[in-house]
């Protein structure tokens, strides 16, 4: 997981993506890249947050801005922590359960 959380965090294509303005021209192959993503590792979601704007999408598609508070508390917690990674969980009133692992190299 750790080596896979920082081919997302570290992959040239998202970062320019993300530098250049998050366009939608390229949102398209940021999503079916996260859907490779996740299909080849039998993953049930795999997701990549901007750190500056807070924009969050995963193999779905954009998401949401995420918000400080209780539902994403742990993104925040570590963009304004010193830690190079962090792990969290966040279980699902269905029962399914998410691991979140954030690193920012």
């Amino acid at each position: 997981m750790k080596v896979l959380t920082k081919s997302i965090a570290t992959n040239p294509f998202l970062l320019d993506w993300i530098g250049s303005g998050a366009s939608k021209d390229n949102e398209a192959n940021v999503i079916s890249m996260l859907s490779n993503i996740a299909k080849d590792n039998n993953l049930s979601n795999a997701s990549f947050a901007d750190r500056k704007t807070a924009k969050y999408w995963n193999q779905d598609g954009f998401l949401r801005v995420l918000k400080d508070g209780n539902l994403n508390g742990w993104f925040f917690a570590f963009t304004n922590g010193n830690k190079e990674e962090s792990a969290s969980t966040y279980a699902y009133p269905n029962g399914n359960v998410d691991v979140f692992k954030l690193s920012t190299t």
